[in-house]
């Protein structure tokens, strides 16, 4: 009887050992995965953190067929991922940066959105590359806050010269000369200039025809040129590839556009302007709507009430009416600065427009006053003057230049930016401790 209780005693106590060694194992595996491998500043970095970064530095690689590193190199290229990530967000968290979940929730609806997929199959579509979802939205929180510091800390600061604006637009276009997609009307004539009744009235036939008919369908048709069975298209061609009649014709024309009646040796000549490449920095020539605008505004408070400002306008509306000029009621009534000029804020393009303010704008008929309108300046009266089509391509391109140089600079910059806050920071690294 003695012995079977002491067999049960040494049952127990070895049951109690063997649970005991298991808990002191499962301690220690969760205080590896658990344990501080860095200290950055006032945050920290835990292995479980690292082994999550490591896991999807691994699965990129594999991604794009590139032989992973050795786990030293590996190591290294992580934690100094995190770390930059960490002083980042600390930087960008002391200087008031801070991004919402609605903001962040419609950046993520975007990417869904130009890939032409839901949220919700935009998750599953990440899901199934081994990333979780929540990692995605971190991962473009932090793009976004890094994109804003950016921009804030180097790309604000990053002066560009006119000089170097135009030497870059005159390196690409040697790269990438402007090329112009063209289609061509060929036309026999028996005078120079067209002076023959017969060959002005054949000229007028095939103008009055490219008015209603594709330019392609008239070539095919009418043209008595060698491209005529091919629509009349020449294909791309270089400005010094045309002959100099068709060259200065090119340069002054829209895409879309039909050239005037051009006359050489061998005929008369239309040309369609199709298409456009210029210089590699831009695709056809951008058109930009603009008008020439007119306003008076009364702006909100806590005092007048809206349907107070809407009478007030309305009445001034009514002298306008009875023969008081826009501009002497806008320098009497008006509360904007342009008040001094007659409330005239010259030629707006109407992509720079506020969103309420661009449909008031779209709402006046030319020289008719417009409105009582809401806007996000105040209420405002209406009066348009003039609307344009105004060619601002090259004024793009010296943009786009003047965006690339900057970025350019910015991506030297942005790295000894980044050494520079490191240097100065607390940076502890305990991963092989």
């Amino acid at each position: 009887m003695i012995a079977k209780k002491i067999l049960l005693i040494f049952a127990v106590l070895a049951t109690s050992a063997s649970s005991l060694l298991f808990d002191i194992k499962a301690q220690e595996n969760y205080e590896n995965l658990d344990r501080i491998v860095a200290i950055v500043e006032k945050d920290i970095i835990t292995k479980k953190e690292f082994d999550l970064e490591v896991i999807q530095i691994i699965q990129q690689y594999k991604k794009m067929n590139v032989p992973t590193p050795s786990q030293e190199s590996l190591d290294k290229i992580v934690i100094d991922k995190i770390i930059e990530k960490k002083l980042v967000q600390q930087y960008a968290e002391l200087k008031g940066i801070k991004i919402g979940a609605e903001y962040l929730d419609q950046t993520i609806n975007n990417i869904a959105e130009n890939n032409n997929l839901t949220t919700q199959e935009l998750q599953k579509s990440i899901e199934s590359e081994g990333m979780s979802f929540s990692y995605f939205q971190e991962k473009i929180k932090y793009q976004i806050i890094f994109e804003q510091l950016k921009e804030r800390e180097i790309i604000s600061r990053i002066n560009i010269s006119e000089y170097e604006i135009e030497a870059f637009i005159d390196r690409n276009k040697k790269r990438n000369p402007s090329q112009y997609h063209l289609g061509h009307i060929q036309l026999k004539t028996t005078s120079h200039q067209g002076e023959n009744k017969e060959d002005k009235l054949k000229i007028d036939k095939i103008i009055n025809l490219l008015k209603v008919e594709p330019f392609e369908e008239v070539a095919k048709i009418y043209s008595e040129g060698s491209l005529a069975t091919d629509g009349g298209d020449m294909g791309w061609k270089k400005i010094d590839e045309l002959p100099e009649i068709f060259a200065n014709a090119i340069i002054t024309m829209r895409v879309g556009e039909i050239s005037k009646p051009l006359y050489t040796g061998n005929g008369v000549h239309l040309l369609k302007l199709k298409s456009a490449k210029d210089g590699g920095l831009q695709q056809n020539k951008i058109l930009s709507e603009q008008y020439n605008i007119n306003q008076i505004l009364l702006k909100t408070n806590e005092i007048t009430s809206e349907n107070d400002i809407i009478k007030k306008l309305e009445n001034i509306k009514n002298q306008i009416s009875a023969g008081l000029s826009f501009s002497d009621a806008a320098r009497q009534y008006s509360e904007d600065a342009s008040s001094s000029n007659g409330g005239n804020l010259g030629w707006v393009d109407k992509s720079s427009m506020l969103p309420e303010y661009r449909r008031a704008v779209e709402l006046t008929k030319l020289n008719q006053v417009g409105g009582p309108y809401k806007s996000e300046l105040g209420w405002v009266l209406l009066f348009l003057t003039e609307q344009r089509d105004q060619d601002i391509t090259q004024e793009k391109i010296r943009t786009s230049a003047k965006i690339q140089l900057q970025k350019n600079k910015a991506e030297v910059k942005i790295v000894d930016w980044l050494q520079a806050l490191r240097d100065q920071s607390r940076v502890e690294i305990l991963l092989n401790e």
